[in-house]
């Protein structure tokens, strides 16, 4: 009797370990292709940033100030968003010592993290910030496709309505409560406040040639650049990892585990 006590334990075990890596797969395949996407419009954008003597402001800014910033603040809001629904998939199963790919998953969100929460540089975001972004972002939710009922992240033209009523005093857009632009403005405002200032230096050192800048100017672009260059690399890590796991949800390289 003790003998088919174990077996029937362990058959229950097999089929619920079963169960468990099917929900995680699903989870992968609902939510690690379009982290996967972010985090490469993310760094894209960076790295365009990061031009800085034809860049991406250099070539916006001037004409579309607000439309400029926006863009490039939605595509840091959309990460964000992204990255936690990930998150909130998988902190419902135990993950164990076989989910490499998971593991790998982990360590590349807390170094993506721990490039946002570094001190003394421009563009700093702890992670109840970025978490309250990421939840501020909810859009609407998918309402057909195998993935009915997914959540989507706000799009880019109810955003910039958000962040016109936050910054310019616009009216507040429909579905949108006042609580809600008054929780954007508590938790991104001085990271918009530093986007708008590396956005007017670099369109100052591109068209005047530096000549127009302060001390502070350069010592603020230089800063900028340093955290926007660790997060660039951290992304790139973060990427290839997304991209590393087969539908079966092992790693395709031994090396990552």
């Amino acid at each position: 009797g003790q003998f088919l006590n174990v077996l029937n334990n362990h058959a229950s075990y097999k089929v619920a370990e079963s169960q468990r890596r099917q929900r995680m797969n699903e989870v992968r395949r609902r939510m690690a292709g379009p982290l996967a996407r972010s985090a490469t419009n993310l760094f894209e954008v960076i790295n365009d940033i990061l031009l800085q003597s034809d860049g991406y402001f250099q070539s916006t800014y001037r004409h579309d100030h607000e439309g400029a910033v926006n863009s490039v603040i939605h595509t840091f809001a959309s990460f964000f968003f992204w990255q936690k629904q990930l998150e909130y998939g998988l902190i419902m199963e135990n993950v164990t010592e076989e989910d490499y790919w998971q593991y790998a998953v982990d360590h590349a969100i807390r170094e993506v993290n721990g490039a946002f929460r570094a001190p003394d540089l421009p563009f700093r975001l702890m992670d109840h910030q970025r978490s309250a972004v990421a939840e501020l972002m909810i859009g609407k939710t998918l309402q057909w496709g195998e993935f009915k009922g997914a959540l989507l992240p706000l799009g880019f033209a109810h955003f910039s309505e958000i962040m016109d009523a936050v910054h310019k005093g616009s009216p507040v857009p429909d579905n949108t409560n006042s609580n809600h632009i008054q929780q954007w403005e508590q938790f991104f405002n001085s990271f918009r406040s530093d986007m708008d200032k590396l956005a007017a230096v670099q369109v100052t050192l591109h068209e005047l040639d530096g000549k127009g800048l302060s001390e502070m100017d350069v010592e603020f672009l230089h800063k900028a650049s340093q955290r926007l260059k660790a997060l660039k690399l951290e992304l790139l890590d973060m990427i290839y990892v997304l991209s590393r796991a087969n539908p079966g949800g092992e790693m395709l390289s031994s090396g990552i585990k």
